[in-house]
């Protein structure tokens, strides 16, 4: 870790709304099996301590993720800069360490 002070003129933005993400890991109903993640995006939290303490009652095990999105600048294949949407863990970790993640979307017909 690396701490850096900053200028009393620095503004720190607080955004009005803020949105949480989290992710619910859930282990496979047999040993070996891969963990299943749930993915919520939060609302109207009244802070994080409230986000941590929601993630928590939706965990069997106490594996969860929080995240907050927030934007870069990356350069595009065409050269030009564009904002791209990221997220940045700020509490937990995958609950699998040292397995990998499938990302499986699942639709419904519409009739």
């Amino acid at each position: 870790m690396r701490v850096v002070p900053v200028a009393d003129a620095d503004v720190v933005g607080v955004a009005s709304e803020p949105v949480y993400r989290v992710r619910v890991w859930t282990p496979g109903g047999r040993p070996g099996a891969a963990w299943m993640v749930d993915e919520y995006d939060v609302h109207e939290a009244d802070d994080v301590l409230s986000v941590l303490s929601w993630a928590r009652s939706k965990s069997h095990d106490g594996s969860f993720e929080v995240f907050v999105p927030c934007t870069e600048r990356a350069r595009a294949r065409d050269g030009h800069w564009e904002d791209v949407k990221t997220f940045v863990r700020v509490f937990g970790q995958p609950a699998d360490e040292g397995g990998t993640t499938e990302v499986v979307l699942l639709h419904a017909d519409e009739d």
